[in-house]
């Protein structure tokens, strides 16, 4: 629906990517029901493209993000379309509806690290009885007159603003090493990736060069 709407507003859109939990048979229910809206490359008479990504972790596929391994899987699953998607030079309308409520929060997380200011977040308000009949994609298209609001999500895209804050935020031993190299503070977000704090940590603390922000790594 959230694709309906946003062609309704005219917005160009040739490419929708759809991110779901690849053991779970509800949404890979749901979206092989949704490929059979886009055969040949085409929705509603216009070229588009369709793609699923699977999350997995290690290469095997996950129903669920309740350990912090699988949260780290979906952070990572989301920050590697968006690099991929900005690297292209493509305008991103992320939709928060549906799904898990802790993939739109790892959705958003992300979003910030790598939205300009021409992305967007939204998200579908429908009515009650409605929103019964779109359980697990049974209903792919709102009837005439039906209760559906557009909603964008203000969002701030930190990264936009403040070039290198990117590669900084990113899990992992990459933004530890950018942050020694230019001597400013840094927090490494154990929540994504628990398994990476040690080192991460480590190599700032071995690789801190002193500036004028910082004489020692804090």
């Amino acid at each position: 629906m959230t694709l309906d709407l946003l062609l309704g507003r005219g917005e160009p859109i040739t490419q929708v990517v759809v991110v779901f939990m690849a053991s779970n048979t509800r949404y890979q229910q749901a979206y092989q029901r949704l490929v059979t809206e886009f055969r040949g490359d085409r929705y509603g008479g216009r070229p588009m493209r369709l793609r699923g990504i699977p999350i997995r972790l290690r290469d095997s596929p996950i129903a669920e993000a309740r350990s912090p391994a699988e949260v780290d899987a979906v952070w990572q699953t989301f920050a590697d379309l968006l690099a991929e998607l900005k690297a292209e030079g493509q305008q991103v309308h992320l939709s928060l509806s549906g799904g898990r409520r802790i993939l739109a929060l790892l959705a958003v997380s992300v979003a910030m690290l790598h939205f300009t200011t021409s992305d967007h977040a939204w998200h579908i308000y429908t009515s009650p009885t409605l929103a019964n009949f779109m359980k697990d994609g049974a209903l792919l298209h709102a009837p005439p007159g039906a209760e559906v609001h557009l909603i964008e999500v203000p969002l701030m895209p930190w990264a936009a603003y403040f070039p290198g804050l990117r590669e900084i935020a990113q899990p992992g031993p990459v933004g530890a090493q950018l942050a020694a190299s230019l001597g400013l503070p840094y927090a490494f977000a154990s929540h994504f990736a628990p398994a990476a704090m040690t080192e991460a940590l480590a190599l700032y603390h071995r690789d801190f060069r002193p500036s004028k922000h910082l004489r020692q790594p804090h």
